[in-house]
């Protein structure tokens, strides 16, 4: 489903002519792959709404004169799953009281992606965090899944 997906969202990036790219790497040891990785602990559907609604902020909020999509899904040394995305985005994000605003013209239809991110994170007992770089001009979301042994 994942791999459906993500050729989807790679076809959609070079319309708009964004360079897109995705990488998944194990960076655990073996004995210890099956206890770490994510794609055993949550769902088909939760994780292609996760990586799905991140790679549509990313290509819809970039820009630049090269501007790119990197998403990483990868296991720490810890045992811990990371999916982590950077787009180019030359326009800081608008927040509300701490909520993201959709910049698009029917906003009751849009401006869910982030608060669907952060349930699935918390549903899985993830974390996620954000920063928007104006200098490097560019947004970073980065979803992080505690190895499940270290969960309490």
């Amino acid at each position: 489903m994942l791999n459906i997906l993500l050729n989807q969202k790679a076809t959609l990036a070079q319309e708009h002519h964004i360079e897109f790219q995705f990488h998944c790497a194990q960076n655990t040891a073996p004995e210890n792959v099956s206890e770490a990785h994510l794609l055993s602990q949550i769902s088909d559907y939760d994780l292609c709404a996760l990586c799905g609604n991140l790679l549509d902020n990313g290509i819809e909020h970039n820009g630049g004169t090269d501007p790119y999509l990197y998403l990483d899904l990868f296991s720490d040394y810890a045992g811990n799953t990371v999916l982590r995305m950077e787009n180019s985005c030359q326009t800081p994000p608008v927040l509300q009281e701490g909520i993201f605003v959709s910049c698009k013209a029917d906003v009751a239809s849009h401006g869910n992606g982030m608060k669907q991110i952060q349930h699935i994170a918390e549903q899985y007992g993830g974390t996620v965090s954000w920063q928007y770089d104006a200098e490097g001009e560019r947004f970073i979301t980065q979803c992080m899944f505690e190895k499940l042994e270290n969960r309490v």
